[in-house]
């Protein structure tokens, strides 16, 4: 069985860490991905002495940039409810970026941070960036609206009985929509609008970090909830089409809590 380590990404430790109430209003405040991320770190916490889990100063510093905004994002988003007053929510911003920060602090004494290279990574960035750009041409390419379309009709025009339109409701269920739906999450993260410097720098990292660890054959996984490291959530043939060619280019693992804690807990690596 190969060693593992398990690179946190920001959208990971950021969602692990925000979980407050706030007790003047009345109102919670929680990370989209809280419960999905935070039993991770339950499970860091059980092996803290083989120190599995890894973080870098970067995504540490990224994580405490991004908290605020999400903080921000979530107290506006209760304003928007129209049951509590924005700049009464407000007044309790810096009690719960603090309390946010001390439980983000308390999640990375679970993590090794690791040391980088920034010379070495400032070079795979670079590869990171074209790689990127090669991927959105792919999945630019994979657009399947045209070809399944014409599947489903013809699959239909065969049809003993053309009026059972049942039946081309099953052709479309099983086989078009989840490939669209697919093709439109890939395309709104990719072609719509594609990975940040910030992506490109993680990756790079983690491909810096993978190296290293390949020498002492050790995986190594990137845990996120980001899809522009991990497939999408649509169950088709295009949704791990992310996934798979970065760890074909750089023998980086990429996956989302919830599914790595499984693999980790239940199978070897």
């Amino acid at each position: 069985m190969l060693e593992q380590k398990i690179l946190v990404e920001q959208s990971v430790l950021v969602g692990a860490s925000i979980a407050c109430f706030i007790e003047d209003v009345n109102v919670q405040v929680k990370d989209d991905f809280y419960e999905t991320s935070k039993p991770l770190f339950a499970h860091f916490k059980k092996r803290v002495e083989e120190t599995i889990g890894i973080v870098t100063n970067f995504v540490i510093e990224q994580s405490e940039t991004k908290m605020a905004e999400i903080v921000l994002k979530k107290l506006d988003d209760i304003a928007k409810t129209g049951d509590y007053k924005k700049e009464k929510l407000l007044e309790s911003f810096a009690d719960i970026l603090s309390e946010c920060n001390r439980e983000m602090r308390e999640n990375v004494k679970y993590l090794r941070v690791e040391p980088i290279s920034n010379e070495k990574v400032s070079d795979i960035f670079s590869e990171v960036a074209d790689f990127y750009d090669e991927l959105r041409r792919k999945i630019r390419d994979l657009d399947p609206s045209s070809e399944i379309m014409t599947k489903a009709w013809q699959a239909k025009s065969s049809a003993k009985n053309v009026g059972d339109e049942k039946f081309f409701e099953k052709i479309y269920a099983d086989g078009v929509q989840p490939e669209l739906e697919a093709f439109d999450k890939l395309k709104r993260k990719f072609i719509d609008k594609g990975p940040d410097w910030v992506d490109i720098e993680i990756l790079a990292e983690a491909a810096y970090l993978a190296k290293i660890y390949l020498k002492t054959k050790t995986k190594l996984w990137l845990v996120s909830n980001d899809q522009h490291f991990v497939k999408v959530n649509v169950e088709s043939k295009i949704s791990e089409i992310v996934p798979k060619r970065i760890a074909e280019e750089f023998n980086v693992y990429c996956e989302r809590p919830e599914e790595l804690l499984k693999i980790i807990k239940h199978k070897p690596t």
